[in-house]
């Protein structure tokens, strides 16, 4: 006697729990703390180097923007994301009034204030306030925008930060410019075998996939898993990813062996693994129920 096939939407939450959700990538919060401390760093050199007429005002500014950053970091790295997030205002502000300065280096091209925006972005990301992180990695995007060749890097990382709020707003729309762009950015500016080509390919995929415009998906999916395998990365998401993207179009046979895969390349990693593990491993179960096999499934 066969089971009854489990709900519609059950089997779709069981895919996305190991698919859609693990297939967006956003590198972690406290590498733009680390950045920060980087920053204020520098800017103490500015304040060591620059010249004796620019030492008055401008010099009170930028110890001003030292100490008000630095305390952001310090309550970021603490976890204090609302309580870093006056202070990392209060340095968009300062940084503003930067604006024209030329005879310091790291004061120009007003790249002090894009860097001081994407801090406070990441700040709101922390506390997935999606929405509020937009406008400010809009900004940046707009002031590196000017110089697009001396802050390529800079620019593909705030727009690839821009198209993965949109993606976690579930603004799939506003999402397409900004990840096309970056993936334009990085394809010309980095190696193929770069691991932040394949974080957009990812992305971008589960913008189409999410979209429902399917011709475009797996091209991208294949291609990430491809620059994973080759840099000996994260295989295994990259097998669960198109693995979920194939069973989503009931295309079981090509789903099966990537599931496998994954499972086989997880568990040789050990108890380390095992949260990881249990993504592909409930996706190959919902696929053998969907086949009625099961003896499988269980």
């Amino acid at each position: 006697m066969k089971r009854p096939a489990p709900k519609k939407e059950e089997s779709q939450a069981l895919v996305r729990r190991g698919g859609l959700g693990h297939h967006q990538s956003m590198p972690p919060d406290l590498q733009s703390a680390r950045w920060v401390c980087a920053l204020v760093t520098a800017l103490c050199l500015c304040c060591a180097v620059a010249p004796a007429w620019a030492q008055g005002d401008l010099s009170a500014q930028i110890d001003r923007f030292v100490e008000v950053s630095s305390k952001a970091t310090d309550l970021m790295e603490q976890g204090r994301y609302t309580d870093a997030i006056p202070h990392a205002q209060e340095a968009i502000e300062i940084a503003r009034g930067f604006h024209g300065v030329t005879t310091i280096p790291q004061l120009r091209d007003d790249a002090m204030l894009a860097q001081s925006l994407w801090f406070l972005s990441m700040l709101h990301l922390s506390e997935r306030k999606y929405q509020l992180a937009i406008a400010p990695l809009r900004e940046a995007v707009t002031i590196y925008r000017r110089s697009p060749d001396k802050y390529a890097k800079e620019l593909a990382n705030q727009l690839y930060f821009l198209g993965s709020v949109n993606l976690r707003s579930e603004q799939y729309t506003l999402a397409i410019p900004p990840l096309t762009e970056c993936l334009a950015l990085r394809r010309s500016h980095l190696s193929p075998d770069d691991p932040q080509l394949s974080q957009v390919l990812n992305n971008l995929a589960t913008v189409y996939e999410n979209l429902e415009e399917l011709a475009k998906v797996e091209p991208l999916y294949v291609e990430a898993l491809a620059i994973e395998r080759r840099i000996g990365g994260d295989v295994a998401k990259g097998l669960n990813n198109l693995a979920s993207f194939y069973m989503g179009m009931g295309k079981y046979a090509r789903a099966e062996p990537l599931y496998v895969e994954a499972v086989a390349i997880l568990r040789a990693r050990g108890p380390d693994a095992r949260q990881h593990l249990a993504s592909p491993l409930s996706n190959l179960g919902v696929l053998y129920y969907k086949q009625a096999r099961y003896d499988l499934a269980l």
